[in-house]
């Protein structure tokens, strides 16, 4: 059903705005490994690196929070002892990577490798602003399901979820709403009139919360978005959260009943005691909507050891033994085959992580549909929830 080869390199996507993950960034800056021409004037940035890199630094733009103490422990930990080099973390999210990365204009960003998401790729491969990755020193990469490939050559997404119905259940059924909802329609209920939740255009749930709309006013082609725009402008929010962190106060106060989400930050609140639940409501006849993430990329125009790093710190990453504890630890759903597989058999079982066969019934979106449009929602977005 599903093959693992990365294929060939195509650059033919557009420019894409950032839709984030989590919270802001804390960037730290310190010497950016260049290009390294040899004696004879080449460039030996694709010659083969000893195995020895002691006393060298790579440094890594990534999540902090749970995703950052798991990395370190199942990653990071190993990577450092192997090869004797130091990763400095710059914590934040995929937007405000791909920000930094853009502004640099070419210089350094901050940061030798860091994840952004399936929206933000194309852009950076049209500036040759991130390098292809060397499935031949990064072999763990090709393990991943054929749907995980965002682009044809560069890292795949490590990770991947269904957009979540997040809610409180208590109020919803005191408020007379159905549990579980069934539909997406739920959110428009009248009694949940601003106590819903949606993310700012610079959180990655935010796309495909449009997409979702879309898909409600029975639009599946996505290269008119109008539909959804005039579905969520008839929502009443409670609050456009530019941050998970942000979300869970005004849940935990019970000012925030319903919203859309990850299931991984549901299950957090849960495993915190929280009275929440979660729900993938059917759209148009898919059971989900599909949103590929954590796409770790390398920068381009390193230096020989620091590319040679980048490629062993990925390679590490998709190792399906350091990947199912990791996933199962952050409640995200690995896109890489033998770790799906290798996923504790219950929580499977408990609909926590997707499966093959899920992955073939959710809606992926047509990111080819949507990259002319990206400017356009970034504009409308702050507009879109003035009730």
């Amino acid at each position: 059903m599903f093959s693992t080869s990365l294929g060939v390199v195509s650059t033919g996507w557009r420019c894409l705005i950032p839709l984030a993950l989590l919270g802001s960034a804390v960037l730290v800056g310190c010497g950016n490994g260049s290009d390294v021409d040899g004696a004879d004037g080449t460039d030996d940035s694709s010659e083969e690196a000893s195995d020895d890199f002691e006393g060298e630094t790579i440094r890594l733009a990534s999540f902090g929070g749970t995703w950052h103490d798991a990395f370190n422990e199942h990653v990071g930990d190993e990577f450092e002892s192997e090869t004797g080099a130091t990763i400095e973390y710059v914590e934040g999210n995929p937007g405000d990577n791909f920000a930094r990365l853009l502004a640099a204009g070419g210089g350094d960003p901050g940061f030798d490798v860091a994840i952004f998401d399936e929206t933000q790729i194309a852009e950076l491969i049209d500036r040759e602003l991130i390098d292809e990755i060397d499935a031949s020193s990064a072999p763990n990469v090709e393990g991943v399901f054929d749907e995980a490939v965002i682009e044809p050559g560069y890292t795949p997404a490590l990770t991947w979820y269904r957009l979540a119905f997040g809610y409180n259940e208590a109020a919803l059924e005191d408020a007379g709403v159905d549990t579980p909802p069934d539909s997406w329609e739920a959110l428009w209920h009248e009694d949940l009139a601003g106590r819903v939740a949606v993310p700012d255009s610079s959180v990655e749930m935010a796309l495909p919360t449009l997409v979702m709309a879309n898909l409600l006013a029975g639009r599946e082609d996505m290269s008119n978005l109008e539909p959804g725009y005039d579905r969520l402008s008839e929502l009443e929010v409670n609050q456009v959260y530019s941050s998970s962190a942000a979300v869970d106060t005004q849940i935990v106060s019970g000012d925030v009943w319903a919203w859309t989400t990850t299931p991984g930050r549901v299950y957090q609140l849960q495993e915190q005691g929280e009275p929440v639940e979660l729900v993938f409501p059917t759209v148009e006849g898919y059971e989900g909507i599909l949103v590929r993430s954590t796409a770790m990329q390398v920068m381009a125009d390193l230096d020989g050891e620091t590319r040679a790093l980048a490629h062993r710190l990925i390679d590490m990453h998709f190792d399906p033994d350091a990947l199912v504890p990791m996933m199962e630890e952050t409640e995200t759903e690995p896109t890489v085959v033998e770790a799906s597989e290798s996923l504790d058999a219950d929580a499977v079982e408990e609909d926590r992580f997707l499966t093959e066969e899920d992955v073939d019934d959710l809606y992926t979106m047509p990111v080819d549909d949507l990259v002319p449009q990206t400017d356009e929602i970034a504009d409308r977005w702050p507009g879109l929830f003035g009730n």
